[in-house]
């Protein structure tokens, strides 16, 4: 509690209180925890869907903990929208994808390569302008190619379409994405 008694303004010798302001400290303990949970959680982990919105809610809480004086009600809307985002996030499944140019007889081969880094088979579907490939089952920890020959001399910037099936947490689900590749001539 802070006060200042004057004077001013009484008409007599009498002292008034003329500013009074009660302040107190937000706990954010809980907050700061939230935080420190939530920044040991990495993005390659989680669908980029589910981690935007966490990402933006982990930075508001951020801003919250920077400011010592904001108000009890702020600290908790922003530990329940992190703990919220965070139970959002949905695990991604570790299939990483490379594309690789190479001529062959002055066309270019568009290599597609797939690696199932998680546990437990999934199924790929690579989806080219010049084509499509399915691999059903692929094996956790296994690796798989596709050359796409585009019958062509050269190629603009593109991007493969990729779409990756597999059981997360109990779940079967598809997670889309793509992977870009520059242009490329023979």
């Amino acid at each position: 509690v802070e006060y200042r008694v004057t004077n001013e303004g009484a008409g007599s010798e009498k002292p008034v209180i003329s500013w009074l302001a009660v302040s107190s400290w937000s706990d954010m303990s809980g907050l700061q925890a939230a935080v420190d949970s939530a920044s040991a959680l990495r993005a390659e982990d989680h669908t980029p869907e589910s981690w935007s919105p966490f990402a933006a809610a982990l930075e508001s809480a951020r801003t919250v903990l920077a400011k010592p004086s904001t108000t009890q009600d702020k600290v908790d809307s922003a530990t329940g929208a992190l703990s919220e985002a965070q139970a959002a996030l949905v695990k991604a499944i570790p299939v990483t994808v490379t594309v690789q140019h190479r001529c062959v007889a002055d066309k270019v081969m568009l290599t597609v390569t797939l690696e199932n880094r998680s546990g437990f088979p999934a199924t790929v579907t690579l989806k080219t302008g010049f084509g499509t490939k399915t691999f059903e089952d692929v094996p956790a920890g296994k690796t798989r190619s596709h050359p796409f020959n585009t019958q062509t001399s050269s190629v603009p910037a593109g991007a493969v379409e990729v779409a990756v099936t597999g059981t997360v947490e109990g779940k079967t689900m598809t997670q889309n994405r793509s992977v870009a590749y520059p242009a490329h001539t023979c």
